[in-house]
C-alpha cells in the first residue's frame, strides 16, 4: 500500500514510518503543507529539514498515495482538518492523529475514517493488516 504520513513530531513518524515500511508498504512523510491544489502539496520543510533529511520533499502527488496519516496540528499554512477534503477528493483514506480527541473529532467531521490518539498510533499499526482493517471502517 502507498502511504503517506502527514505529522511533525519526528518520534511518532519515524516509528510509524520505520513499522508500516516494515511490513511492506510505500511510505512517504511531510512534516507540513504549504498549500493545496486538487493534484499536489506543497510541503512544508520546517526544521525537520535538517535533521530528517528524508521528510523534505518540495511537493507530492495526491495520486500516489492511497492511504495517509494526518496529524490534527501541524507545521505549515494548513492543519490536518484543512488537509482533509482534499485528500479525501483525491480518493485517499485518512487516519486522524492527534493527541486530543476533540482534534480527531474535527478531522472526522471533515472526511477521515478513522481517528485515533497518537500514543495508540503504533500498537493499532503493529496489530492490523493495512488495508484490510481499513475496509468499512467509519471513526
Amino acid at each position: 500500500m502507498r502511504i503517506i504520513i502527514i505529522e511533525d513530531s519526528p518520534q511518532l513518524a519515524v516509528s510509524l514510518r520505520t513499522l508500516l515500511e516494515e511490513q511492506g508498504h510505500q511510505v512517504t512523510w511531510i512534516v507540513g503543507v504549504s498549500s493545496i491544489d486538487h493534484k499536489q502539496l506543497q510541503c512544508y520543510p520546517g526544521i525537520m529539514s535538517y535533521h530528517f533529511p528524508r521528510c523534505c520533499v518540495d511537493q507530492v502527488q495526491l495520486a500516489n498515495f492511497e492511504l495517509a496519516f494526518v496529524d490534527g496540528h501541524l507545521d505549515g499554512a494548513l492543519d490536518g482538518w484543512d488537509l482533509m477534503p482534499h485528500l479525501r477528493g483525491a480518493g485517499i483514506q485518512c487516519i486522524a492523529i492527534s493527541n486530543t480527541q476533540g482534534v480527531n473529532d474535527k478531522m472526522v467531521a471533515a472526511g477521515a475514517i478513522r481517528s485515533m490518539l497518537k500514543g495508540d498510533v503504533l500498537d493499532f499499526v503493529s496489530k492490523t493488516a493495512l488495508p484490510e482493517q481499513l475496509v468499512g471502517i467509519t471513526a
